[in-house]
């Protein structure tokens, strides 16, 4: 209002006259004179006005906001703190994407009406998956992901599903195969547990299946087939002996027991080729030698027999049994002086069963002693 009666005094002032003229005296302005000065009175306040405006619009608008940074990942309970990532090189660092440019709004749009949609949450874009939330208004655009200083560019990780728990995770373990003979040796030592158990009959069953794995163990062939012979199953320890002298003829047991068993089914010619067949890898074993001597006597093959005799008792002189053997075999020759010497010599050892020592005192009475 001063700079008003400011521009009324100086009106005043350039009036005719107007000096001498107090200034309480009231004149009527001319018509023309009051619309000449109305006007620019008028566009004067309106200037005033829009300046005012236009502060007040500048203090109201929304400023742009600008982009939040990445928001770090937050561990999860319990889980160690994981390191601050280190700054990588210039030449390594990820380009930042540049933001699309902004359409141009209006003033309306600038400053809308608050509704029930904004402030909608935005998630922070971070590697991790990350638990805290961003607002910001409904009219500022949405920032891009900020970029993250990697020692590596990294491409794009894709939400994977959490872990399942440690009693639904499959455990994968390398187990190195056996091979048969191991798997033999376990069958083997199964078996001889069953037999101290006194199960016979599933000790058989491994034993077998150990054979079949590998038919070179002898331990577990020898066991099957003793098992056998006890169980009066003679058919089938027959098989697997004539398996193992298949394999390997230098196993003298294996051939006395196979002889043994073929002579009492009655086959003693079988038993004496048997013996024959290991008969170059039992020399120096006199239970082999008197073994065979006995079966060539009952075959009437008394020259053999005294061989093998005496082979047997160079190694072990004082077995009575066998000196009643060779005497025999050389009465059958009709050589009656060795005979009564044997004869004597079994007597002599005094180890015989009454029966057989009655047997040797009937035969040095038939050779006139």
């Amino acid at each position: 209002m001063s700079l008003i009666n400011q521009m009324l005094q100086d009106l005043e002032k350039r009036q005719p006259g107007g000096a001498s003229r107090p200034l309480s005296t009231v004149r009527a302005v001319p018509r023309h004179r009051r619309v000449r000065f109305f006007w620019p009175l008028l566009l004067l306040l309106g200037l005033m006005a829009a300046a005012l405006a236009w502060q007040l619009w500048q203090t109201s608008a929304p400023r742009q906001t600008a982009p939040l940074p990445a928001v770090a990942a937050v561990p999860a309970p319990g889980a160690p703190p994981a390191a601050a990532p280190e700054p990588a090189p210039e030449a390594e660092a990820t380009p930042q994407i540049a933001a699309e440019p902004e359409p141009t709004q209006t003033a309306e749009a600038r400053s809308p009406k608050p509704g029930p949609s904004d402030n909608l949450p935005l998630i922070a874009p971070t590697l991790k998956e990350s638990t805290e939330l961003a607002y910001l208004p409904k009219a500022a655009p949405l920032p891009k992901a900020a970029a993250v200083p990697l020692r590596k560019p990294v491409p794009a990780v894709q939400a994977t599903p959490r872990e399942a728990p440690p009693s639904t995770v499959t455990v994968t373990k390398q187990v190195k195969e056996l091979t048969p003979p191991q798997r033999a040796e376990i069958e083997y030592r199964k078996a001889l547990a069953l037999v101290q158990q006194g199960r016979i009959s599933e000790a058989i069953d491994n034993l077998t299946q150990a054979v079949q794995l590998d038919a070179s163990h002898g331990a577990a062939r020898q066991t099957l087939i003793g098992l056998l012979v006890e169980a009066r199953r003679y058919g089938e320890a027959e098989r697997r002996l004539q398996e193992g002298l298949n394999l390997d003829r230098a196993q003298p047991e294996l051939a006395m027991t196979l002889a043994r068993l073929q002579v009492e089914r009655g086959d003693t010619d079988a038993a004496i080729a048997t013996l024959e067949r290991t008969q170059s890898s039992a020399v120096d074993r006199a239970d082999y030698q008197a073994f065979m001597a006995a079966l060539l006597q009952r075959e009437a093959r008394h020259g053999e027999a005294i061989d093998h005799y005496r082979q047997a008792l160079r190694r072990a002189p004082q077995t009575a049994v066998w000196q009643m053997g060779l005497g025999i075999s050389l009465q059958a020759e009709n050589r009656y002086q060795e005979a009564r010497d044997a004869f004597n010599r079994a007597r002599a050892a005094n180890t015989l069963s009454p029966e057989l020592t009655a047997f040797v005192e009937q035969r040095l009475r038939q050779l006139g002693q």
